[in-house]
């Protein structure tokens, strides 16, 4: 049989590829799915991400999985997914002429292609690596397929190829400003973050009893040692979880600083040995993240920075893989950032969160500098809000954020501080944090992104294709009243909520949630203007 596939693959360095796709192949309706996946055989901690990816979403979204099986049938489309390496049925379609077109997807490219053949109807999704495949699943499921409650559809004919141009996309989370949630809540994060396409999680956890590690007091009676994070078990179950979604998994915590000077004090021997613990404590360990002195000014009683060069220059020599990422910035003086410039720029990152590390010309001092991204405005120092741009690719990378302590977008869910005795449980879906962090994704794979592209895949990623085109406006329109709800315009905000009364419990699971999220942020807008009105009464 013939089926050889004819599709360029050359990839611009954006990492897209013009779609091709007119028209519809039903993948479900409601007398059950009519798509079947023919998964790839992975070893290791990946072992299951594909089936688990696509089966997490379309469970939740749509209520229903995507069958397994392990030949092509004729009457379903068939989802293949992998290579020629760890894909049986694949492989025998590229030794009949398929090309899979692979060369230039790098680590975390993917390409997803349809194609017929003897009456089958086949829709690849090939990649080099586990999380390329990955990302190809989350792209099909995410913004090639129309859902409506009664009936799933994807694009067809489908070519379509990409890779990110950020290439270092971590995390910043601080869990000791939330210390109390549980561990559900802390896997539903992570798994946010797998969907973000990040690949790096900076978890704080210098100061909780793990590791045989005392509880930190930091100043407070916080209790560390009563939470899900103050046992080893616990933990390594997160780790795990990272892992089998193919990202990192740092440790984070300060260097003779925060909760780290309280236990070793100026010992430096210690100071290694704390950190040292970490991994003789845990196994899938990928980094970690050092936050020293220099937030907004340089302690005097700072020890040298030879000795964290020391340190991360022994992590990275024992094991070949590890990584390492220092927060560090235009408060820092030049002795320190000449000591620090001495890294190896090829698993050690300068996290430039102290400044602009474009305007203070960081990359000039060291060649490997992340960016930071964060969910508001903190200072004039603290990062930015702004998603990727283009003058952003002379960087290395961005770390967003996961920071209670900085919030999450908007005022009803509030800052954290030292002192937090309940569970906060943050479900990263809220409003605005899900579009804000969603901005981050796309820009992270195309830097040149336009708000109306942004707003057409979020229109798939969001609602049901029969829903009225107006609804991503509404929804993005309410996404940016909520960091300031008491400016938001009340003409607006009403038509907003008569938009979301009139279709509210309707659809597919993921239509009513996005429904139901719009309903959370029009009450704590509503709320903020009354708690504003009642304070301007009160003056």
């Amino acid at each position: 049989m013939n089926m050889t596939i004819r599709g360029c693959v050359a990839l611009a360095l954006a990492g897209w590829l013009s779609p091709v796709a007119s028209g519809q192949e039903t993948i479900w309706t409601e007398q059950g799915p009519r798509i079947e996946l023919i998964a790839p055989n992975i070893a290791g901690p990946t072992q299951n991400i594909v089936p688990t990816t696509l089966n997490r979403y379309f469970g939740a979204a749509f209520g229903w999985k995507i069958p397994i099986a392990d030949r092509l049938s004729p009457s379903a489309i068939n989802l293949i997914v992998g290579n020629e390496t760890n894909n049986e049925t694949l492989k025998s379609l590229v030794a009949s002429g398929v090309d899979l077109g692979r060369d230039e997807l790098g680590d975390e490219g993917f390409r997803i292609l349809s194609h017929e053949a003897d009456g089958c109807r086949i829709l690849i999704i090939t990649a080099n690596t586990p999380v390329g495949l990955k990302h190809g699943c989350q792209e099909l499921m995410y913004f090639r397929t129309k859902a409506a409650e009664n009936h799933v559809s994807v694009d067809w004919p489908l070519d379509v190829a990409m890779k990110p141009q950020i290439a270092y996309r971590g995390i910043y989370m601080l869990p000791i400003w939330s210390a109390y949630d549980s561990l559900e809540s802390w896997k539903r994060v992570l798994e946010f973050n797998s969907e973000l396409t990040l690949n790096r999680n900076w978890f704080w956890l210098d100061g909780f009893p793990v590791a045989g590690h005392p509880a930190s007091s930091h100043g407070t009676d916080y209790h560390f040692e009563r939470t899900v994070l103050a046992s080893d078990e616990n933990v390594q179950s997160l780790i795990d979880l990272v892992n089998s979604e193919a990202m990192k998994f740092y440790f984070g915590g300060g260097w003779l600083s925060w909760h780290h000077w309280e236990v070793v004090g100026q010992d430096l021997e210690k100071a290694r040995e704390y950190y040292f613990d970490y991994l003789r404590a845990f196994k899938g360990v990928g980094g970690f993240y050092f936050e020293p002195t220099g937030e907004g000014t340089e302690r005097a009683d700072w020890l040298p920075g030879d000795s964290l060069q020391k340190m991360i220059g022994d992590l990275l020599e024992k094991d070949p893989e590890f990584e390492v990422a220092v927060a560090i910035g235009q408060f820092n003086n030049p002795d320190y950032l000449e000591i620090m410039s001495q890294l190896d720029p090829e698993r050690a990152y300068w996290w430039w969160c102290w400044g602009d590390p474009l305007a203070d010309k960081a990359t000039e001092k060291y060649p490997s500098v992340l960016g930071w991204h964060t969910t508001n405005q903190m200072s004039a120092f603290h990062g930015r809000s702004a998603p990727p741009a283009p003058k952003d690719l002379k960087l290395a990378g961005f770390a967003t954020s996961y920071d209670p302590g900085m919030g999450y977008g908007n005022p009803w869910n509030g800052w954290a501080r030292m002192g937090v005795y309940e569970p906060r449980n943050f479900d990263p879906y809220t409003m605005p944090y899900f579009s804000h962090e969603y901005k981050f994704r796309e820009r992270c794979w195309n830097v040149e992104q336009t708000d109306e592209q942004f707003a057409a895949r979020m229109l798939r990623r969001l609602f049901d294709a029969d829903m009225p085109p107006e609804s991503i406006d509404n929804y993005l329109k309410l996404a940016a009243f909520c960091p300031n709800p008491v400016a938001a315009e009340p003409a607006a905000v009403e038509r907003i909520a008569a938009f979301v009364s009139e279709h509210a419990g309707r659809g597919t699971p993921r239509n009513k949630d996005t429904l139901a999220r719009m309903q959370e942020a029009l009450d704590g807008i509503r709320k903020m203007k009354t708690e504003a009105e009642a304070a301007a009464a009160a003056k």
